[in-house]
């Protein structure tokens, strides 16, 4: 048996017995390592799933920073799974909580993805609005390698235009 199949059986016993200690927390905790299971399994759809789950029960408990990470991790499966719409609900989600808690770093890598987004789907002024706010808010962190890698995003957007 692979390593990722006796860890999915574990989680997936481990959902299960906190599911009846009715403890919202260890569910979460669970679902999030279960959908990090998924991952390991390529089975990104029921990963998915599983981290949306985790994101929005720990937003509703007030757990805000297990809810950004697992609002990250849906956008990064959706994304690599070219689902761009879901990409950007889940990022947008994760842009809120952030802006809500002041958490700057965040906020800025976050912009980035969104801009990255929206350039997958052609909206190219979106793009550069989403890239543009992000390499601000880097510049203003002394984030040098995040202003290299969104000055990067702003090229690639410039010659999908044909600037």
């Amino acid at each position: 048996m692979r390593f990722c199949d006796a860890e999915m059986r574990r989680r997936h016993e481990a959902l299960h017995a906190v599911a009846e200690s009715d403890d919202p927390v260890a569910a979460i905790r669970v679902s999030r390592a279960r959908g990090r299971a998924l991952r390991g399994l390529s089975r990104f759809a029921e990963s998915v799933d599983m981290s949306l789950a985790a994101a929005k029960a720990a937003r509703g408990l007030g757990w805000l920073w297990a809810a950004v990470e697992a609002f990250q991790q849906v956008g990064l499966d959706a994304y690599g799974r070219s689902d761009f719409r879901l990409a950007l609900a889940a990022w947008s989600e994760r842009l809120a909580i952030d802006e809500a808690r002041g958490a700057r770093p965040g906020i800025a890598g976050t912009l980035g993805n969104l801009g990255l987004v929206h350039q997958a789907l052609d909206e190219y002024p979106k793009a550069l609005e989403y890239q543009e706010r992000a390499l601000k808010l880097m510049e203003e962190l002394g984030d040098r390698a995040g202003v290299a890698g969104t000055l990067g995003s702003i090229g690639s957007i410039h010659y999908s235009l044909g600037d």
